[in-house]
């Protein structure tokens, strides 16, 4: 027992050393850090046992929110095993085609127009049936295996976003890319512009949709990948504004074209004074940097009144349309093609 104390005592001072700003040619620079610990000789006596064990504990500070740490339990244990099963069937599933695309419309409210489709991976278990992105996506981060997931939504996308411009729906598409694909996947640039010269999709058909915590990763690596693309024509979003590390100089620095305001902002419209101030806060800046602003997760005709009435120009959400395969969001484009 005296063991695990002082090892969380030291823990703790690791902690709260690390997080105290330091400062580099006048630039201040913040650092969180996450520990795992294992015990000797409750958890192993051998140190790569220890050294397995403490790295299990120390995903799981991760998770508990980093800047934390935690000590190994049997109940971390069985999470890993299920985490590494689950990574061997989602390798298992992508050879067995067992992926594909799901499509969320993107409305323009003024008018009632579609003007672009968010492109969502789902997963079909041979027989665990729909696997939620949920669970899979973390783990895909955590092995690696995004960038092959990534490298597929992108691909597909172009496909099927040229697929529907042929069709005379021309919508612009947008796809997630992860934090994990910018810091890990050195061919990131070189795929996407693959997929579009393979597909034959304009570069300004395809929207990039990134966190505040990718732009507050390798910021200057990130910088001049946008750039490129940009210079192509490929648009970029923040996804998930204001839930993350909000730094405000990252939208004046960054090619940026969209703000995506959160749904958690957006489920309490109207009536939660503090969401209704955020949201306020969050489309007058976007105005201000001359940037759109588009609401996920709208679901009631009230939020839409809301968020017109305050300037926002685009939504997605229930109240609009669920995710869709490409087929069903043909044929509701089929229906909507007088109006795009």
């Amino acid at each position: 027992m005296q063991v695990a104390e002082d090892s969380g005592e030291v823990a703790q001072k690791i902690l709260k050393v690390i997080s105290e700003s330091f400062y580099i040619d006048g630039s201040q620079f913040d650092l969180s850090c996450s520990i795992g610990i294992s015990v000797c000789p409750n958890d192993g006596d051998d140190f790569d046992t220890l050294l397995k064990k403490a790295d299990t504990a120390l995903y799981q500070s991760k998770s508990c929110g980093r800047n934390t740490y935690q000590f190994f339990t049997t109940e971390m244990n069985q999470k890993a095993m299920l985490r590494m099963s689950l990574d061997i069937e989602m390798r298992r599933g992508y050879e067995l085609n067992e992926f594909s695309l799901f499509y969320q419309p993107q409305y323009e409210m003024a008018s009632g127009k579609i003007k672009g489709a968010e492109a969502l991976i789902r997963w079909h278990h041979a027989t665990k049936g729909y696997i939620s992105p949920i669970e899979f996506i973390s783990v895909a981060e955590d092995t690696g295996f995004i960038n092959t997931l990534g490298q597929f939504v992108i691909e597909r996308a172009c496909q099927q976003a040229k697929l529907w411009i042929e069709l005379g729906y021309p919508i612009v598409i947008a796809v997630n890319v992860s934090a994990v694909q910018f810091a890990n996947n050195n061919n990131l640039l070189e795929q996407i512009l693959s997929s579009l010269e393979r597909s034959g999709l304009p570069p300004n058909y395809l929207e990039l949709e990134l966190t505040e915590s990718t732009l507050a990763l390798q910021p200057d690596k990130l910088m001049q990948i946008m750039n490129q693309l940009r210079s192509c024509g490929v648009r970029f979003s923040v996804d998930d504004f204001g839930t993350g590390y909000s730094n405000l100089s990252y939208l004046k620095s960054f090619p940026l074209d969209k703000i995506k305001i959160d749904q958690s902002f957006v489920r309490d419209i109207p009536g939660d004074s503090h969401d209704e101030g955020l949201i306020k806060s969050i489309i007058s800046l976007a105005a201000s940097l001359e940037l759109n602003c588009i609401a996920e997760g709208v679901e009631t005709s009230d939020q839409v009144n809301f968020l017109i009435s305050l300037g926002c120009e685009e939504a997605q959400g229930y109240f609009f349309a669920r995710p869709l395969p490409s087929v069903e969001l043909t044929e509701l484009l089929t229906r909507y093609k007088s109006m795009l």
